[in-house]
């Protein structure tokens, strides 16, 4: 289940115990501009959530004004198919709950095994820009992708 939430300290938690390899501490900007998006399960039914992966839409207004760059912080129990299925529910998420028309995602050249997710989610490879693979989905192509499956 994705939730956004306001509970920064979980994001931190998130993003500390998931960091990107090289490439140092998350900076988590608190603003209600940048949307934290967590995947959660219910391990029992009285239990809390628990946090498997966190995805962060950043507004990007170099681009345009409903251009947003996805980030992502997935725990272990988020890996392969569930986090294709994880994004894919956070991009349908920002389409249908915000103005949001387009999402750019940057995944490092020497992430091999996160270069995966992009591609298996339908993100269309845009180019390399220093060592930065960069992937793109709009909501166009999002809704079609939807409309075929």
């Amino acid at each position: 289940m994705i939730e956004r939430i306001f509970d920064y300290r979980r994001a931190r938690k998130l993003a500390d115990d998931n960091p990107a390899e090289g490439l140092g501490k998350w900076r988590l900007v608190i603003s209600r501009d940048y949307y934290y998006l967590l995947e959660t399960f219910q391990l029992t039914r009285t239990g809390p959530p628990l946090d498997l992966g966190m995805w962060v839409f950043e507004p990007d207004d170099d681009v345009g004004p409903t251009t947003y760059q996805m980030h992502a912080a997935m725990g272990p129990h988020c890996r392969g198919r569930r986090a294709i299925y994880s994004g894919l529910t956070a991009i349908e998420w920002m389409y249908d709950n915000t103005d949001c028309n387009e999402i750019l995602a940057s995944v490092p050249v020497h992430l091999r095994h996160a270069q995966r997710i992009p591609r298996a989610a339908g993100l269309e490879f845009v180019g390399v820009q220093d060592d930065i693979k960069l992937y793109r989905m709009t909501r166009d192509r999002f809704r079609n992708m939807e409309m075929s499956a």
